[in-house]
């Protein structure tokens, strides 16, 4: 049995994928496995992962056809036999010393969850209230974090949506006994490709909200004291959402003529909710500044933000 297991679901990032799978067989840690899921891509992926399974015994791929991220993750803990899992996005890359940290801690400390936080300068262990810190901390990604892999015995990631770690972080939080957190920053996300979160909004981008709304659902069955908290995960979602669309644009017309009509809606949750908003430290302070804007004015919001894109492009600075 291998100490980690690392899922790397794959679809049509020839251009990133060798440097993502460098990344991981070049760390320090070297007692782990890869489990490549191609999920249908139609570029070079296919053939770059059966070239590295060939080369090296640690990898091992697996082919299926298109059917989104969940899926492919699904596969990869089907296969995993690692006593922690974790997941890589193929555009994405680490750094060499993450697992090492990650797993040595997670030994020391027996912690069902370990991840890191940059803004930390000690190892913290949480043992109650995991829930309370997840919702407070607001980092959903399951990339970030080692799980062990009990957590995933009766547990998968709900297929067929997008943004599908909200739900996933929630449910694992939800069965550890132990969280660990360790100073650092390990996982490096690749802006300038055109992954999920960074395209154009299109309407299956709502599944975020959604997802959120189904968190807080949950909450008030079956957490009640964390709903108010699960909350502020849903006005930020709808943030994320507006502020997307007007960063990257519309995917098509129909979804340009969705948010066109549906604006105001988002505007008036987030005024409704404006207090809880600006009095919580879950928002940052230039989030709540813009939050306040967008309340205010839609049109405002936009200027703002295009003044604030062609500074940047002007200074031939990025996002």
């Amino acid at each position: 049995m291998k100490k980690i297991s690392v899922i790397i679901p794959v679809y049509n990032t020839e251009e990133y994928l060798e440097r993502c799978i460098n990344s991981v067989l070049n760390q320090e840690f070297q007692d782990l496995e890869i489990i490549l899921v191609n999920d249908g891509s139609t570029d070079s992926s296919a053939e770059i992962c059966n070239s590295y399974a060939c080369k090296y015994n640690k990898i091992s791929v697996f082919h299926k056809a298109n059917g989104g991220s969940s899926e492919a993750r699904n596969m990869g803990i089907e296969n995993a036999t690692g006593e922690y899992i974790t997941f890589v996005d193929s555009d994405d890359y680490i750094k060499p010393d993450m697992y090492k940290k990650l797993y040595n801690n997670a030994k020391i400390y027996n912690s069902d969850i370990t991840g890191y936080d940059e803004k930390v300068n000690r190892i913290i262990i949480h043992t109650e209230d995991l829930l309370m810190r997840y919702f407070l901390k607001g980092e959903v990604s399951v990339c970030k974090r080692i799980f062990s892999i009990k957590l995933f015995d009766d547990f998968r990631f709900k297929t067929g949506v997008t943004s599908e770690d909200v739900l996933a972080s929630y449910q694992l939080f939800s069965k550890a006994k132990k969280y660990l957190e360790i100073p650092g920053d390990y996982y490096i996300i690749e802006t300038g490709n055109i992954s999920v979160s960074r395209s154009k909004f299109r309407k299956s981008d709502l599944a975020a909200i959604e997802l959120t709304e189904i968190v807080a659902n949950m909450c008030r069955l079956e957490n009640e004291k964390y709903y108010k908290y699960a909350r502020l995960h849903v006005y930020k979602a709808i943030f994320n959402i507006v502020n997307k669309s007007i960063i990257y644009g519309f995917e098509s017309y129909e979804d340009e003529v969705y948010m066109m009509t549906n604006k105001n809606k988002f505007r008036k949750v987030l005024l409704k909710n404006l207090f809880s908003i600006l009095a919580t430290k879950y928002f940052s302070i230039r989030d709540k500044v813009q939050i306040l804007t967008l309340t205010c004015s839609y049109n405002l919001f936009v200027r703002l933000k295009s003044y604030h894109f062609n500074k940047l492009a002007n200074k031939g600075g990025g996002k």
